[in-house]
């Protein structure tokens, strides 16, 4: 976890594969929003892969599924 955070840290663990910024408009979209838009800016999602919402607004971190679904944080 992030010091004083209940966000993961998973730059910090190596995992992070791309950061990507969403625009300010799709901040408090839904997932599937955020997440396609993503997918789109960058041609397509790496299977295996998912989106993590930072602690830093509009900041998305592209990591493995699999870590990011068993690790307890905040964030999406």
């Amino acid at each position: 976890m992030k010091p004083e955070t209940r966000y993961a840290d998973f730059q910090g663990a190596g995992v992070v594969q791309r950061t990507e910024s969403l625009p300010e408009n799709l901040w408090k979209a839904r997932d599937k929003q955020q997440f396609d838009y993503l997918d789109n800016l960058i041609g397509g999602r790496p299977e295996g892969t998912t989106w993590n919402h930072s602690e830093i607004p509009g900041q998305m971190e592209l990591t493995p599924f699999g870590i990011h679904n068993v690790t307890n944080h905040k964030g999406g």
